[in-house]
């Protein structure tokens, strides 16, 4: 029996999202079309969503997000507000409808987000094959990481970045057209956040608070990220060495400071689950942990 998801529902949070594709790790079966598609189809779920898209990178099998999920639900008025954008062909939903209260749970979780991401890619991905196709494409669920402090979500905001770099595919990610930091650098906007959501996201997160605008928090995330080598960037995303598999950003249930990954492994019933100092991994000298799963040995 698959676990339960672990989301902290009643605090705002930052989530790292990733998942691949199904097949044979060489795999490639993410050209141009279907990056930008996906960029496309993020943008349209962010009309619904209240989940805040802070960084993302598309790659040629998988794709990571960094997103902010709010505490608290919409009001009334703006989940029918949000409502009427996504579905303008049905009976305008209004606030004292019971129905209301259902969307608005709806419009903070990140299951439902990745629900309606996957599935509706996946629906155009084999609609649009040359010889049509059937069935599933992703590997399996989704996986996330709770990212419990702006240092964790800043790390992991320049690992996400990062991940066309690590990949040869360009030699800074300015270059790269499918991640945040390459729309930006492109367009001069970001794609997910306006001037009121940075406000909303200045009042709660000291890493926002150090820049006075998106365009001076991507300035600054481009220059902690320029002229690194690839060994550095392994470095700095809690990689021992580009071969290693130790892969916190991946395989951790959490990454932030080691009390608060206590915390969550006592009070959500993670038994099986123990926080592993991560910060000599990546040569940093702050408090950063990983609550990693304790493998089972067997004898014999």
């Amino acid at each position: 029996m698959r676990e339960a998801r672990l989301k902290m529902d009643d605090r705002d949070v930052v989530y790292h999202l990733y998942n691949r594709v199904a097949g044979m790790p060489e795999e490639r079966p993410f050209g141009p079309d279907e990056k930008a598609h996906f960029i496309n189809l993020l943008a349209k779920l962010d009309d619904y969503y209240c989940i805040t898209i802070l960084s993302f990178a598309i790659m040629s099998n998988h794709f990571h997000l960094v997103v902010h999920a709010p505490a608290s639900p919409p009001d009334r008025k703006e989940v029918c507000r949000r409502y009427a954008v996504r579905y303008p062909n049905r009976k305008p939903l209004l606030p004292e409808d019971s129905e209301c209260t259902v969307h608005a749970e709806r419009m903070r979780d990140i299951s439902w987000l990745m629900h309606d991401l996957q599935q509706q890619f996946t629906t155009w991905f084999n609609r649009t094959r040359t010889a049509r196709r059937r069935g599933g494409l992703w590997a399996g669920r989704f996986k996330h990481t709770i990212l419990t402090n702006t240092e964790a979500a800043w790390h992991c905001m320049r690992y996400v970045e990062m991940n066309p770099v690590r990949a040869r595919l360009v030699q800074h990610p300015e270059a790269y057209r499918y991640c945040s930091l390459g729309v930006w650098s492109r367009t001069g906007r970001h794609p997910f956040i306006d001037v009121d959501c940075f406000a909303s996201l200045q009042r709660r997160y000291s890493l926002f608070f150090q820049a006075k605008s998106i365009d001076q928090l991507f300035g600054q995330l481009a220059q902690s990220l320029a002229g690194q080598a690839i060994q550095d960037v392994e470095q700095c995303t809690f990689h021992i060495h580009p071969g290693a598999t130790n892969r916190y950003w991946t395989d951790g249930l959490a990454i932030g400071a080691e009390n608060d990954l206590v915390d969550i492994s006592a009070n959500h019933n993670r038994k099986n689950f123990a926080p592993v100092s991560a910060s000599s991994s990546m040569g940093h000298h702050g408090n950063m942990w990983c609550l990693k799963k304790l493998r089972s040995v067997y004898s014999g």
